[in-house]
């Protein structure tokens, strides 16, 4: 988190509102964590009705504990990831056919 001089700031209206804003940040749930937005074309020789398992470099140094997906396209298909499968350097997730995901990888600060 940024540090502030908020101390420094002489006029009092002014400093409760950066005091504030830092108080909102830091108690943001978003900012806790350490996120990379990423968009995956995912594509494999799937056959209808079977699914296939891939691995994706992530680069991003840690290994990720969470994922929010945003978004699967197209939505009739799915993307599994398979957690316990993450490294320091690779994402698992297992489709059902070719598919683009959009999602933020990373991990939340306090976990």
């Amino acid at each position: 988190m940024i540090q502030l001089f908020t101390t420094e700031i002489l006029d009092e209206k002014i400093r409760e509102n950066f005091r504030r804003l830092l108080a909102f940040f830091r108690d943001d749930g978003w900012q806790k964590g350490n996120f990379k937005f990423m968009e995956l074309t995912l594509a494999s020789d799937v056959a209808v009705g079977y699914t296939a398992t891939l691995e994706v470099t992530h680069r991003l140094g840690f290994v990720p504990k969470d994922v929010v997906t945003t978004s699967v396209v197209p939505s009739t298909e799915t993307a599994t990831w398979n957690y316990e499968s993450f490294t320091r350097t690779t994402l698992s997730v297992t489709i059902s056919a070719a598919v683009t995901v959009r999602a933020y990888v990373g991990r939340y600060g306090e976990t």
